[in-house]
This record gives C-alpha cells, structure tokens and sequence, in this order.
C-alpha cells in the first residue's frame, strides 16, 4: 500500500510503518475531493444540541438523516 498510495497519506513512512507493524494487510479509502469547511465550522456543543446523543467519531460516522434538523445546521453554518 505505501508503494502505491505513500505520498497521499499525508504521515511519513515511519509513522505508516508503526501503525501496521503487526499486520499483514492494509486497508484503505481513496477519497476524489476534499471540502473545507474551515469557514463553516460547527461548535460541538451545537452539533450536540441538534443531534441527540452525538459523538465526535473517531475516523468517519454515518448520521441518521432524520435526526437532524437542516434549518438549524444551516444557520449554524452561515455564522
């Protein structure tokens, strides 16, 4: 994997080598287009308040569209 994808993954080759130190396979997402959303952040205890029992994840999270109230996220984004 690093051979073919080392130079996208954006950690050294030390730092891939450690983390899959025991493991004989190696998996991973190639992701087309990134969007920033530094200009349209959303503080965590908003995201909280408009999505019950949200927690930060850890690498990605799928959200129940019926859970959240879009109204309410735009406005947040649009601060």
């Amino acid at each position: 994997m690093w051979d073919n994808f080392g130079s996208q993954t954006g950690i050294t080759k030390l730092e891939f080598n450690n983390y899959y130190k025991e493991n004989t396979n190696a998996f991973g997402i190639k992701i087309k287009e990134v969007k920033s959303l530094f200009n349209h952040s959303i503080k965590l205890d908003n995201l909280k308040m408009l999505i019950p029992g949200f927690i930060p994840p850890q690498t990605y999270s799928y959200i129940d569209k019926s859970l959240i109230n879009f109204s309410s996220l735009r406005e947040l984004i649009s601060e």
